[in-house]
Order: structure tokens, then sequence, then C-alpha cells
């Protein structure tokens, strides 16, 4: 039978038009099944973070507060690091008792007295080494962890030894074998007298949030500082319902220094 070119044309249009019809639906199958098979990824709330190490440090003591202090750590099952000072002598043996409780003793200054330690290297390490013969006598062992009152960042220091007074202890803790520590949190609650533990823990939460990483939280023990147990216990509670762990500052790998400007 003789058939038209027109017709023809036709039939070879239309055949094309349903092949690639049937083209078009395979491709949209296959690729709705790769896309079943491929796993989705996870939700951030499902991703596991590796939970935050919180270092407790309390700077000053001993004083009529560190024995309140301890047994709310003994209550809570939590190590502190205790930077202690030679300024109240009638409380030398709540460093005995602090190193019995499982607390790290670390090296503070005895008089904590600014215009003296600063004056000099001669005299800062003088004091140094007077402090660690007290914590040798309550303890039965010397520290090598120091915390410089201000921190390493102070800027009082300056009136007293020079503007490079910070730079040359630094380097002489190094010569004498001695690691020094500042802290990522500030509680401030050692500034204008007594704080409130309200204030004190909101600070350490808000100082938190600051801070990717484990935390070195600064509080105090001193005998301005009445409020000490009742805001740490507010804190550990915080950080312990956050999933944080709690340790002694002889476990941080890296310690935390601050910045020198001078």
């Amino acid at each position: 039978m003789f058939i038209s070119l027109r017709v023809r044309k036709s039939i070879l249009i239309a055949a094309i038009a349903t092949a690639a019809l049937g083209l078009l639906v395979a491709v949209l199958f296959s690729s709705r099944g790769s896309q079943q098979s491929v796993p989705t990824s996870a939700s951030p709330q499902q991703v596991q973070q590796k939970p935050r190490t919180v270092y407790l440090t309390f700077d000053d003591g001993p004083s009529r507060n560190t024995d309140a202090l301890l047994e709310v750590l003994n209550e809570q099952q939590v190590k502190a690091t205790f930077f202690v000072t030679g300024q109240n002598p009638e409380y030398f043996d709540c460093i005995a008792k602090a190193k019995e409780q499982g607390h790290l003793i670390a090296l503070h200054t005895y008089t904590h007295n600014f215009s003296s330690i600063y004056s000099g290297s001669t005299a800062f390490w003088e004091d140094i080494e007077k402090l660690n013969e007290l914590i040798y006598e309550q303890t039965g062992e010397y520290s090598n962890l120091l915390r410089f009152p201000g921190g390493s960042s102070n800027t009082v220091s300056k009136r007293h030894g020079g503007v490079h007074i910070m730079q040359t202890l630094i380097a002489e803790c190094e010569q004498r074998d001695i690691a020094y520590v500042d802290w990522n949190v500030d509680t401030k609650d050692a500034e204008n007298g007594t704080c409130d533990a309200d204030t004190i823990f909101q600070r350490a939460v808000r100082g938190a949030d600051q801070v990717d990483g484990d935390l070195v939280i600064l509080m105090h023990d001193g005998t301005a500082n009445t409020t000490a147990a009742q805001a740490t216990e507010q804190v550990i509670q915080y950080f312990r319902d956050q999933g944080c762990t709690f340790d002694t500052l002889d476990h941080m790998e890296e310690l935390v220094h601050h910045h020198l400007t001078n």
C-alpha cells in the first residue's frame, strides 16, 4: 500500500514523541529511586557533641569561708583547684583538708600584696617560695602551678615593677619549671566586697556562653566571699544539668593564658 510522505512524516514524529516520553518517565522513576536510597544527614540536634569540662578555681583563700565551700564540693563530689595565699594563718588547716578531699592546691602568692610582689622579680619569687613552703607543710608536696594575682594580663603590676614586669615573670616561670594559668570565665565575685550568690551564678552562665570549649571559672574563697559555697552549689547544678564534667587543672591538656598587652 502506498503511504504519502506527509503521513509517513506524521508517523515518525509520533514515534519519536512516544520514545521521548518513555525515556522521561524512566529517568523520573530512576531519579526518585536513587533519592530514596541516599541516607539523610543528621540534624544539628542529633549530632552528639563532646561534653565540656568545667574547671572550678578559687583564689585568695583559705579563709573563714573555705570550710563551707569544701562541704559543698564534697557533697556534690566535685574536685576543684585552690590558688592559696598565706593571708589567714588561722585557716591554714583548710589547705590540708582540701588536699585530703582530692582538690588541687596551687600557688597564688603568700601576701597577695600587689605593691610588694610586683616590685621586682626577686620580691615575687621570694614570696612564692614562702608560700610553697606553707603548701608543703600542709600537704607534703610542693606545687608547680601558679596563678598571678590579677592574672597574667594585669596592668596594676606596671605601677610597681615597670611595663615589662609580667613578661619577665612569665619567662622566669619556664626557667623555674612552673606553669601558670589564667581563666576564661570571670564571675567578678571579688569586686566591691561581698557579691550575692545569684549574681555570681548568672555571671558564670553568661561567661560560659562566650566560650567555645572547656571552662576555667574564676571564683574566690577569701574573707569577703561569704556566698562562695552557695554560689558554687548553683554553678555545679547548672553545668551538671548541661552535661558537663568537672576536674582539676592538672588534668587540663592546654592551660588558659591571657593575651599580654605590653
